[in-house]
């Protein structure tokens, strides 16, 4: 049986219903819609960069392209760039190399902004495949991610890239369609309703408050995924301890 998928005025329009500000069946005005979607995709936008609320991570396979050394990645991005969701940070990255069943994974370093800024700028010409990758985490002009590879390789290999992305679409029209793992609807519906209650004159109730953090909780609980931190002296956010730590 396939997954329920609701667009996002259903959402907004169940929100409404638990805030008791829509009747079932009840519709708003374009402009009404307008802002309450507004609010939506400040809601999964902000979400996307908290780690627990992610679906998952990913794995993607991406092809470089021979003396390329920079790629655009993100759902905008067009060839030689890497169309996938937008990337928030990156657990691992390897370059393929040979065929199956012998193809061996050749691992990358991923550098922070300061080991990028004091690197070698220097290329190594005849280089076959590059040693490190460097992560832009600001979106440009098209909407996409940066990435840059060290040494700019001759050879165009396949690169293996795991990380966390931002699986929540936050640029939705008022007709997009949702397809969501489990927990997600009530997650979002509630802590919607939260944010939507000011806009309609009032404070949210408690108990929807309380449903909200605790539909956060869950989803929370239910992503968790330990990671082994191997980038000494990154800080990052424990769903254990609910506070930023720095790995040692």
């Amino acid at each position: 049986m396939p997954p329920p998928v609701e667009t996002a005025q259903d959402l907004i329009n169940e929100a409404l219903q638990w805030l008791g500000v829509a009747e079932p069946g009840e519709t708003l005005s374009s402009a009404q819609y307008a802002d309450c979607l507004r609010s939506l995709n400040w809601m999964l936008d902000e979400w996307n960069t908290q780690e627990s609320l992610q679906p998952a991570l990913t794995s993607s396979a991406h092809q470089l392209v021979a003396n390329t050394d920079t790629y655009e990645m993100g759902p905008y991005a067009t060839p030689p760039g890497f169309l996938a969701a937008t990337p928030i940070y990156f657990l691992m990255a390897h370059v393929l190399w040979g065929s199956a069943p012998y193809q061996n994974r050749i691992p990358l370093s991923i550098l922070s902004i300061e080991e990028w800024a004091s690197g070698n700028p220097v290329e190594l010409p005849g280089t076959a495949y590059p040693s490190s990758l460097y992560f832009d985490p600001v979106l440009n002009a098209n909407g996409n991610m940066r990435l840059v590879f060290w040494p700019k390789p001759v050879l165009g290999l396949p690169v293996e890239l795991t990380y966390a992305a931002s699986r929540l679409n936050s640029q939705l029209a008022i007709t997009d369609t949702l397809t969501m793992k489990p927990g997600y609807r009530r997650a979002i519906v509630t802590n919607l309703a939260v944010v939507l209650a000011r806009k309609f004159g009032g404070n949210p109730p408690a108990d929807i408050i309380q449903q909200a953090a605790t539909a956060l909780r869950n989803l929370r609980n239910q992503n968790r995924q330990p990671i082994e931190r191997r980038d000494s002296g990154a800080v990052y956010w424990s769903y254990v301890t609910g506070d930023y730590e720095k790995v040692h």
